[in-house]
């Protein structure tokens, strides 16, 4: 899993815990850019509804478990700081990091949308969370890192960088992809 930055408002305490590779965490919800999410926190730090949160390393998972395409996803909080309101600069976008395999069905075709004729690409990108369960999450690209990612092969391992939004139709969350980066898989092992 990959962490990014997040600033957020404490909204609403779900009164739920979650076990994590041993580490327990409490659920709230918080709002981040506009948009109202489960976060995990720590149990070894203490938030209250209406802290405003800035946060060094933030991971996006999913929220419900066993969903293998979830339309609910949440974020794990690791470093952050509680701030004054005075000092709170809300996001106006959640830029989100993720690292993840590329599923290209035979829908995942590039092809021209809008009156300007841009160049689309929908996908998937599977991640896996905490536990090592994978996940599915919808990713678009336009122009050319449409094409950049349509020239890869399924299965290819990726860096995606992008900003988490509403999908347009649906019920659930996409990634707008603004930069994409092939992960060598056999880079860092040992012996290779």
């Amino acid at each position: 899993m990959l962490a990014f930055k997040a600033a957020m408002i404490i909204t609403e305490d779900m009164y739920e815990e979650r076990v994590l590779n041993n580490y327990r965490f409490y659920v709230y919800k918080a709002d981040v850019a506009g948009i109202e999410m489960p976060i995990f926190v720590s149990i070894k730090n203490k938030v209250e509804v209406g802290d405003c949160i800035y946060a060094e390393t933030v991971y996006l998972t999913n929220y419900k478990e066993n969903i293998k395409t979830p339309k609910e996803f949440a974020l794990r909080l690791g470093n952050f700081k509680i701030i004054d309101k005075d000092n709170f600069v809300p996001m106006s976008y959640l830029n989100v990091i993720v690292h993840g395999k590329l599923v290209k069905t035979e829908k995942a075709i590039l092809k021209k949308v809008g009156a300007e004729g841009r160049l689309f690409l929908a996908c998937t990108l599977c991640v896996k969370n905490e536990r090592k369960k994978e996940f599915n999450m919808l990713i678009v690209s336009f122009n050319k890192i449409a094409k950049e990612i349509n020239k890869l092969s399924h299965s290819t391992y990726l860096d995606i960088e992008g900003r988490l939004v509403p999908t347009k139709y649906t019920q659930g969350f996409e990634i707008r992809v603004s930069k994409v980066t092939v992960v060598d898989r056999n880079k860092n092992r040992e012996g290779s």
